[in-house]
């Protein structure tokens, strides 16, 4: 399922929640994350940048995710 991310100040000036209706996880066609600052900020060619992931995902309990988080932090290492 796409993920796309806002920032707070931008969900606050758009009309979304009068536009979309909330939907069960199963049912949606995809998922708005609401962030602090405006993810664009950082972003290149429309996807979000390798810190501002893992800081979005970093909690998440799933060990594929934290494989992911982990095979991602090495490559900006390199």
């Amino acid at each position: 399922m796409p993920v796309y991310a806002i920032g707070l100040e931008e969900y606050r000036q758009t009309d979304i929640p009068k536009r979309y209706h909330l939907s069960p996880i199963d049912e949606a066609d995809f998922e708005l994350e609401i962030w602090n600052y405006n993810p664009k900020l950082f972003s290149e060619n429309e996807r979000v940048d390798p810190f501002s992931l893992y800081l979005s995902l970093r909690d998440t309990k799933d060990e594929r995710v934290e494989t992911a988080l982990e095979e991602l932090m090495e490559k900006i290492k390199k």
